[in-house]
Protein backbone atom coordinates (compact mmCIF):
# COMPACT_ATOMS: atom_id res chain seq x y z
CA UNK A 1 0.00 0.00 0.00
CA UNK A 2 1.17 3.46 -0.91
CA UNK A 3 0.46 6.39 1.96
CA UNK A 4 -0.37 9.72 0.00
CA UNK A 5 0.29 12.11 2.70
CA UNK A 6 -1.68 15.70 1.11
CA UNK A 7 -1.64 19.08 1.95
CA UNK A 8 -5.30 20.89 1.26
CA UNK A 9 -5.03 24.45 0.02
CA UNK A 10 -2.69 25.71 -2.39
CA UNK A 11 -1.77 21.83 -2.98
CA UNK A 12 -4.59 19.63 -3.92
CA UNK A 13 -7.66 22.17 -3.58
CA UNK A 14 -7.05 26.12 -4.49
CA UNK A 15 -8.74 29.39 -3.44
CA UNK A 16 -12.01 30.43 -5.11
CA UNK A 17 -9.61 33.52 -5.53
CA UNK A 18 -7.97 31.75 -8.68
CA UNK A 19 -10.46 29.29 -9.67
CA UNK A 20 -11.98 29.19 -13.33
CA UNK A 21 -14.98 28.63 -15.03
CA UNK A 22 -14.09 25.04 -15.32
CA UNK A 23 -13.14 24.51 -12.12
CA UNK A 24 -15.40 22.52 -9.40
CA UNK A 25 -16.57 23.86 -6.34
CA UNK A 26 -15.12 21.38 -3.30
CA UNK A 27 -15.90 24.05 -0.34
CA UNK A 28 -18.58 25.89 0.80
CA UNK A 29 -19.06 27.92 4.05
CA UNK A 30 -20.84 30.39 6.38
CA UNK A 31 -17.99 33.17 6.45
CA UNK A 32 -19.14 36.14 8.87
CA UNK A 33 -22.65 35.20 7.92
CA UNK A 34 -22.56 35.36 3.85
CA UNK A 35 -22.59 32.16 2.42
CA UNK A 36 -19.27 31.71 -0.10
CA UNK A 37 -18.45 29.57 -2.57
CA UNK A 38 -14.38 28.86 -0.66
CA UNK A 39 -12.55 26.35 -2.79
CA UNK A 40 -11.66 24.69 -6.28
CA UNK A 41 -10.09 21.76 -7.93
CA UNK A 42 -9.64 21.21 -11.82
CA UNK A 43 -12.18 18.41 -12.97
CA UNK A 44 -8.93 16.53 -14.43
CA UNK A 45 -7.61 16.71 -10.61
CA UNK A 46 -11.19 15.39 -9.18
CA UNK A 47 -11.45 12.42 -12.13
CA UNK A 48 -8.14 11.78 -10.78
CA UNK A 49 -8.39 11.59 -7.21
CA UNK A 50 -11.91 9.12 -7.71
CA UNK A 51 -9.89 7.21 -10.06
CA UNK A 52 -6.72 6.62 -7.70
CA UNK A 53 -6.13 2.91 -7.82
CA UNK A 54 -7.30 0.71 -4.37
CA UNK A 55 -3.53 0.46 -3.17
CA UNK A 56 -3.04 3.83 -2.65
CA UNK A 57 -4.27 5.47 0.27
CA UNK A 58 -4.90 9.23 0.23
CA UNK A 59 -4.85 10.95 3.94
CA UNK A 60 -5.07 14.83 4.04
CA UNK A 61 -2.93 16.33 6.82
CA UNK A 62 -3.48 20.22 7.22
CA UNK A 63 -3.35 22.64 9.22
CA UNK A 64 -7.26 23.50 9.23
CA UNK A 65 -9.52 22.84 11.96
CA UNK A 66 -11.49 19.99 12.29
CA UNK A 67 -14.42 22.24 11.57
CA UNK A 68 -12.76 23.89 8.51
CA UNK A 69 -11.83 20.80 7.13
CA UNK A 70 -15.44 19.23 7.09
CA UNK A 71 -16.81 21.96 4.67
CA UNK A 72 -14.59 20.49 1.99
CA UNK A 73 -16.43 17.97 -0.16
CA UNK A 74 -14.04 15.71 -2.38
CA UNK A 75 -13.41 12.20 -0.78
CA UNK A 76 -17.50 11.53 -0.85
CA UNK A 77 -19.20 11.37 2.84
CA UNK A 78 -15.54 11.54 4.48
CA UNK A 79 -12.23 10.01 3.77
CA UNK A 80 -11.14 7.01 5.08
CA UNK A 81 -8.54 8.84 7.21
CA UNK A 82 -7.69 12.58 8.01
CA UNK A 83 -5.32 14.54 9.95
CA UNK A 84 -6.40 18.04 10.85
CA UNK A 85 -5.05 20.68 13.39
CA UNK A 86 -1.71 20.16 12.28
CA UNK A 87 -1.72 16.77 13.61
CA UNK A 88 -3.35 17.41 16.83
CA UNK A 89 -6.44 15.11 15.45
CA UNK A 90 -6.95 12.05 13.81
CA UNK A 91 -10.30 11.73 11.90
CA UNK A 92 -11.38 8.12 11.11
CA UNK A 93 -14.57 8.04 9.00
CA UNK A 94 -15.28 11.62 10.08
CA UNK A 95 -15.24 10.49 13.73
CA UNK A 96 -11.81 11.73 16.16
CA UNK A 97 -10.00 8.93 17.34
CA UNK A 98 -9.69 9.26 20.85
CA UNK A 99 -5.67 7.24 21.14
CA UNK A 100 -4.68 9.74 18.92
CA UNK A 101 -5.29 12.89 20.79
CA UNK A 102 -4.57 11.58 23.71
CA UNK A 103 -1.01 11.54 22.08
CA UNK A 104 -1.35 14.51 20.88
CA UNK A 105 -2.43 16.21 24.28
CA UNK A 106 1.05 14.98 25.66
CA UNK A 107 3.20 16.63 23.01
CA UNK A 108 0.66 19.77 23.49
CA UNK A 109 1.07 20.21 27.53
CA UNK A 110 4.64 20.10 27.14
CA UNK A 111 4.21 23.37 25.59
CA UNK A 112 1.21 24.84 27.36
CA UNK A 113 3.19 27.49 29.38
CA UNK A 114 4.51 28.56 26.55
CA UNK A 115 1.30 28.31 24.36
CA UNK A 116 -0.67 30.62 27.56
CA UNK A 117 2.10 32.75 27.60
CA UNK A 118 2.09 33.37 23.35
CA UNK A 119 -1.80 34.14 23.50
CA UNK A 120 -1.11 36.75 26.21
CA UNK A 121 1.23 38.32 24.01
CA UNK A 122 -0.32 38.02 21.32
CA UNK A 123 -4.19 39.75 23.24
CA UNK A 124 -2.23 43.02 23.84
CA UNK A 125 0.05 42.90 20.37
CA UNK A 126 -0.92 46.48 18.63
CA UNK A 127 -0.47 44.78 15.42
CA UNK A 128 -3.31 42.18 15.53
CA UNK A 129 -5.92 42.25 13.75
CA UNK A 130 -8.33 39.03 14.39
CA UNK A 131 -9.16 37.27 17.28
CA UNK A 132 -6.59 35.27 19.27
CA UNK A 133 -7.99 31.42 18.73
CA UNK A 134 -6.91 28.22 20.45
CA UNK A 135 -7.70 26.31 17.61
CA UNK A 136 -9.25 22.71 18.59
CA UNK A 137 -6.66 23.34 22.20
CA UNK A 138 -4.20 22.21 19.41
CA UNK A 139 -1.92 26.25 18.74
CA UNK A 140 -2.59 29.56 18.90
CA UNK A 141 -3.85 31.58 15.86
CA UNK A 142 -4.40 34.94 14.85
CA UNK A 143 -3.63 37.85 11.97
CA UNK A 144 -1.47 40.20 12.20
CA UNK A 145 -0.87 43.69 9.69
CA UNK A 146 2.69 43.46 10.33
CA UNK A 147 3.27 40.01 10.76
CA UNK A 148 7.65 40.16 10.88
CA UNK A 149 6.81 42.52 13.64
CA UNK A 150 4.46 40.46 15.73
CA UNK A 151 6.64 37.04 15.01
CA UNK A 152 9.69 39.21 16.16
CA UNK A 153 8.06 40.14 19.56
CA UNK A 154 7.03 36.23 19.89
CA UNK A 155 10.38 35.01 19.22
CA UNK A 156 11.80 37.28 21.87
CA UNK A 157 9.98 36.27 24.46
CA UNK A 158 8.80 32.45 23.65
CA UNK A 159 10.87 29.45 23.99
CA UNK A 160 12.26 28.40 20.58
CA UNK A 161 13.10 24.50 22.05
CA UNK A 162 9.26 24.28 23.31
CA UNK A 163 7.37 26.10 20.14
CA UNK A 164 7.43 26.93 16.79
CA UNK A 165 6.09 30.66 15.35
CA UNK A 166 5.27 30.42 11.53
CA UNK A 167 3.36 32.48 9.14
CA UNK A 168 1.29 32.08 6.00
CA UNK A 169 0.91 36.18 4.95
CA UNK A 170 -1.29 37.89 7.87
CA UNK A 171 -1.48 34.79 9.78
CA UNK A 172 0.39 33.80 12.42
CA UNK A 173 0.58 30.58 14.30
CA UNK A 174 2.03 29.53 17.55
CA UNK A 175 2.57 25.74 17.52
CA UNK A 176 3.93 22.41 20.43
CA UNK A 177 7.32 21.78 18.91
CA UNK A 178 6.25 18.30 18.64
CA UNK A 179 2.91 19.12 16.53
CA UNK A 180 3.81 19.02 13.29
CA UNK A 181 2.81 17.69 9.91
CA UNK A 182 6.19 15.48 10.32
CA UNK A 183 5.32 13.95 13.32
CA UNK A 184 1.81 13.54 12.30
CA UNK A 185 3.25 11.28 9.42
CA UNK A 186 5.24 9.08 11.23
CA UNK A 187 2.37 8.42 13.82
CA UNK A 188 0.25 7.34 10.82
CA UNK A 189 3.05 5.64 9.40
CA UNK A 190 3.65 3.17 13.01
CA UNK A 191 -0.16 2.66 12.85
CA UNK A 192 -0.07 1.71 8.87
CA UNK A 193 2.77 0.38 8.08
CA UNK A 194 2.92 1.55 3.77
CA UNK A 195 5.23 0.38 1.85
CA UNK A 196 6.12 3.72 0.42
CA UNK A 197 4.92 7.08 1.78
CA UNK A 198 4.73 9.74 -0.66
CA UNK A 199 4.08 13.25 0.66
CA UNK A 200 2.62 16.30 -1.13
CA UNK A 201 2.78 20.21 -0.09
CA UNK A 202 3.78 23.45 -0.99
CA UNK A 203 4.68 25.64 2.08
CA UNK A 204 6.69 25.80 5.21
CA UNK A 205 4.25 23.91 7.67
CA UNK A 206 4.89 21.05 5.05
CA UNK A 207 8.85 20.62 5.51
CA UNK A 208 8.55 18.21 8.23
CA UNK A 209 6.25 16.07 6.38
CA UNK A 210 7.66 15.94 3.02
CA UNK A 211 10.89 15.27 5.25
CA UNK A 212 9.17 12.08 6.72
CA UNK A 213 8.15 10.89 3.26
CA UNK A 214 10.05 8.36 1.28
CA UNK A 215 9.16 10.56 -2.49
CA UNK A 216 8.27 14.15 -1.81
CA UNK A 217 6.51 16.34 -4.36
CA UNK A 218 6.56 20.14 -4.80
CA UNK A 219 5.46 23.00 -7.08
CA UNK A 220 8.27 24.95 -8.61
CA UNK A 221 8.60 27.81 -5.51
CA UNK A 222 12.06 26.64 -3.89
CA UNK A 223 10.87 24.32 -1.35
CA UNK A 224 12.82 21.80 -2.66
CA UNK A 225 15.66 23.40 -1.62
CA UNK A 226 15.22 22.15 2.17
CA UNK A 227 14.04 18.49 0.90
CA UNK A 228 18.20 17.33 0.08
CA UNK A 229 17.67 14.63 2.08
CA UNK A 230 15.25 12.53 0.07
CA UNK A 231 13.99 12.34 -3.47
CA UNK A 232 12.02 15.72 -4.40
CA UNK A 233 10.06 15.55 -7.46
CA UNK A 234 9.17 19.46 -8.68
CA UNK A 235 6.01 20.20 -10.43
CA UNK A 236 7.45 22.75 -13.05
CA UNK A 237 4.24 23.74 -14.43
CA UNK A 238 2.23 24.43 -11.11
CA UNK A 239 -0.47 27.06 -12.32
CA UNK A 240 -3.55 27.21 -10.83
CA UNK A 241 -4.96 23.47 -10.30
CA UNK A 242 -1.80 21.72 -11.91
CA UNK A 243 0.21 20.79 -9.02
CA UNK A 244 -2.90 18.53 -7.99
CA UNK A 245 -3.04 17.25 -11.46
CA UNK A 246 0.43 16.27 -11.13
CA UNK A 247 0.50 14.80 -7.35
CA UNK A 248 -2.25 12.38 -8.26
CA UNK A 249 -0.57 11.13 -11.33
CA UNK A 250 2.68 10.70 -10.01
CA UNK A 251 0.89 8.44 -7.21
CA UNK A 252 -0.72 6.45 -10.01
CA UNK A 253 1.90 5.57 -12.39
CA UNK A 254 4.31 5.31 -9.07
CA UNK A 255 1.85 2.25 -8.05
CA UNK A 256 1.39 1.07 -11.18
CA UNK A 257 5.38 0.76 -11.71
CA UNK A 258 5.90 -0.20 -8.15
CA UNK A 259 2.43 -3.45 -8.75
CA UNK A 260 4.85 -4.74 -11.71
CA UNK A 261 8.15 -4.52 -10.38
CA UNK A 262 8.01 -4.62 -6.28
Amino acid sequence: MILLALDLDNTLIHSYKKAEGSHICVEEGNIHGIWKKLSYMTPEAVEKLNGLSSGILPIPITTRSVEQFRRISIFGDEPPMAVTSNGGTLLINGVPDKAWRAESEQLINTAISELERGKNLLETDKNRSFEVRFVDDSFIFTKSDKPDETVSLLGSQLDAQTVDILTNGSKVYILPKGLNKGNALERLKKRLSPETTIAAGDSEFDIPMLLSADIALVPDNGLNAALSDIPAMVCENAETGKFAEFILDFAENYFQKYRKNP
